[in-house]
């Protein structure tokens, strides 16, 4: 149900949807008081597109983030260019995810292609690399110096 900004449409017609007795339905949201009401008339997941990319981009613009996904409130994933402190260091011996609580899901070589990050894997200035992790530790690791 993404009804633009018409709350009371909004509402209305996830109520009428749980009456018809619909089993999965997606509602959108503008405010955190939409939301609530959704859930409460019967919406089984409450999205806020505009909210959650404004968050992303906000990660972009920094310009150390070339993709950022939340997969929930808490846990992102990243990519990004290999930060100086890694380069030519094993993943291994990096002491990374000590350090920002991070881990490195996969890298991609200058002109290759993405592939699983190893222990053994060695990162060069101009690898690409996807990290996961809770998003304060993400964000603090993006703020590493270039």
């Amino acid at each position: 149900c993404c009804i633009g900004t018409d709350i009371e449409a909004s509402v209305l017609t996830t109520a009428a949807l749980v009456d018809l007795g619909i089993k999965n339905i997606w509602a959108k949201a503008i405010t955190n008081a939409h939301g609530r009401i959704l859930e409460r008339v019967g919406a089984h997941h409450v999205v806020f597109p505009e909210a959650e990319m404004g968050t992303r981009v906000g990660h972009l613009v920094t310009g150390h983030m070339l993709e950022y996904v939340a997969l929930d409130e808490d846990f992102v994933i990243a990519e990004m260019i290999t930060p100086d402190e890694f380069i030519g260091t094993p993943l291994g011996e990096s002491e990374l995810r000590a350090k920002y609580k991070v881990t490195v899901v996969c890298v991609k070589p200058s002109g290759g292609h993405f592939t699983y990050a190893e222990r053994t894997t060695v990162l060069s200035k101009s690898d690409l690399i996807v990290v996961a992790g809770h998003r304060a530790d993400v964000d603090r690791f993006t703020d590493t110096d270039r």
